[in-house]
């Protein structure tokens, strides 16, 4: 893949748009309170950083530390645990090498994205506007944001969700960057292990690759495998010399990631915790159709006439694309309760094809009759300006995106944003005295950020990875009320296996109870107003 200078700039817009908000959040920390690394999904990250803690201290195996379970640890989240080796490695703060990640993801996606350009278009202008349109495009939100409608805002899946534009996902986590790129990849190696003289060495990349997926973002693996299937039914049509081709590499590369999904078959939807935790709680629907429509907007038009285009001509190389965004538009009605996880990398798919929806239907139609005559008496280069005003026009959620982000931090002042350093430093110094095997009670804000510096289990915390949050929530805020009796809190702290008490800012603030007067807590850590207190099994009045 060659290497284009314009793409320097654009690359370091790309750059700038999705790190300025959190480099402003870090540059403007209330006093005495540190950033925690997330604008975006604020309280997903936790979950993130806690499994870069525990790669940190040396596993490869994640424990899922937000709630009191004794789960089996898991091949899971594989990415951040390899990135806490990086940051114990290097010595740095998790979140700047969690940043760093989510750059260096984006930049392996917007590479890819280069090479399917370079792969599919024969002109510099169509793969440069088709590149712009991957990196920067997405829909209508910016333009229904203008609506003074509380209820409307909530549904602009542009400005929303990380799944729905490639900018979006690249702009909140690492492994929502990296698992476009390890998608898109699989799927260009497909295509080449087909109609290449080296298919065999395609495959393998397919393949690994593919199994890079399963470890980085497992949720489109039926994607790939269901557009793997019709790639190999799409032959069999149209190209009957290729198909049992096509048939090989779809078998042979679909093994290797093979072990994965039975693993997480077995794990998401056999074991109790996983189940409870991942699926059942992990809830986010697909948008209805209209939402749909808005959240994609002009691309999703342009993709359309390009995917027509395409399957009108039969065109072998266009082929696998076609079919991954038919594929992932069917998969988003699958009856599972993360349906929306399944469009990570829809998008890519989307501008892929939109890019040839601009230059071959729009442009050309544009450019035929009067239209033509019109065009040219008003423009020096109507083509050109057509295109540049088409993918311009496609941009302003990303921009509005980004300037949310840096509003976030500029206004926010506290909790998902920002923590007190005084918690923090007590946390760090509290995780010489826990370990796995420690239950620790206290605020839902404590129990959020404590596995990110210290090795142990809470009662409540991130709210898809606590069972029945609803429950334990009210349980914490029971214990610290002062009218909760002795004999009840000691109920709670035995429901959950509760070896260590916390009491904090957060804690103190759900009621005035006094752990210093309750007979069953020893202390064991105290530092200014923050205290933890090891719970005594069998107390002595």
């Amino acid at each position: 893949m060659k290497t284009n200078r314009w793409s320097i700039g654009p690359g370091m817009a790309f750059v700038g748009l999705s790190g300025a908000a959190y480099f402003v959040a870090a540059l403007v920390s209330p006093p005495g309170w540190r950033f925690l690394g997330g604008i975006a999904s604020p309280d997903d990250i936790s979950v993130y950083l806690a499994a870069m803690y525990q790669g940190v201290r040396g596993a490869w195996l994640y424990r899922p530390p937000f709630d009191p379970t004794a789960a089996s640890p898991l091949l899971m989240y594989t990415l951040y645990l390899g990135l806490g080796h990086l940051a114990r490695l290097l010595r740095a703060d998790l979140p700047l090498i969690f940043h760093l990640g989510r750059l260096l993801g984006g930049g392996c996606a917007l590479l890819i994205a280069a090479w399917w350009t370079q792969t599919l278009f024969g002109t510099a202008i169509e793969r440069r506007s088709t590149w712009l349109l991957v990196a920067f495009s997405s829909g209508l939100g910016w333009l229904l944001a203008l609506i003074p409608n509380a209820a409307w805002q909530a549904r602009l899946i542009d400005l929303r969700l990380p799944e729905t534009s490639t900018f979006l996902a690249l702009f909140t986590a690492p492994h929502f960057a990296l698992g476009i790129a390890l998608e898109a990849l699989t799927m260009l190696g497909l295509s080449q292990a087909v109609t290449s003289r080296r298919w065999w060495s395609w495959t393998i990349v397919g393949g690994l690759t593919w199994l890079g997926l399963g470890l980085v973002y497992p949720f489109t693996l039926p994607v790939v495998y269901a557009t793997a299937g019709a790639y190999v039914l799409w032959h069999l049509w149209a190209r009957r010399s290729l198909w049992k081709r096509a048939a090989a590499v779809a078998l042979l590369a679909g093994a290797i990631p093979l072990p994965f999904v039975f693993y997480y078959v077995g794990t998401f939807f056999f074991d109790p915790f996983w189940q409870g935790t991942h699926v059942a709680q992990n809830v986010i629907s697909t948008p209805g159709i209209g939402w749909l429509i808005a959240g994609y907007g002009l691309v999703l038009a342009l993709a359309v006439w390009g995917g027509i285009d395409a399957f009108r001509a039969r065109d072998e190389k266009w082929a696998i694309v076609v079919l991954w965004a038919l594929i992932n538009a069917a998969a988003l009605a699958m009856p599972i309760t993360f349906q929306w996880r399944l469009a990570n990398g829809w998008h890519l798919a989307l501008a892929l094809l939109a890019g040839r929806g601009l230059s071959h239907g729009l442009l050309p139609w544009a450019m035929r009759g009067p239209r033509s005559v019109w065009l040219r008496r008003r423009l020096a280069d109507p083509a050109g300006t057509l295109r540049r005003v088409m993918v311009i026009l496609s941009m302003p959620s990303t921009l509005m995106v980004a300037l949310i982000g840096v509003r976030i931090a500029l206004t926010e002042r506290g909790f998902p944003y920002y923590f007190p350093e005084a918690e923090l430093a007590a946390m760090d110094d509290l995780a010489g005295q826990l370990s796995f095997d420690d239950v620790v009670l206290g605020a839902y804000q404590t129990g959020n950020v404590l596995p990110a510096h210290a090795l142990c289990r809470v009662v409540v915390g991130q709210q898809f990875a606590t069972l029945d949050p609803p429950s334990k929530l009210a349980d914490v805020r029971r214990f610290f009320q002062a009218e909760t009796s002795d004999e009840e809190r000691r109920a709670i702290l035995e429901r959950y296996g509760v070896t260590v008490v916390y009491y904090g800012h957060w804690e103190r603030a759900l009621g005035k109870f006094e752990p210093k007067t309750a007979s069953y807590l020893q202390e064991i850590y105290q530092d200014q107003d923050i205290y933890a207190y090891t719970v005594k099994r069998s107390p002595k009045e």
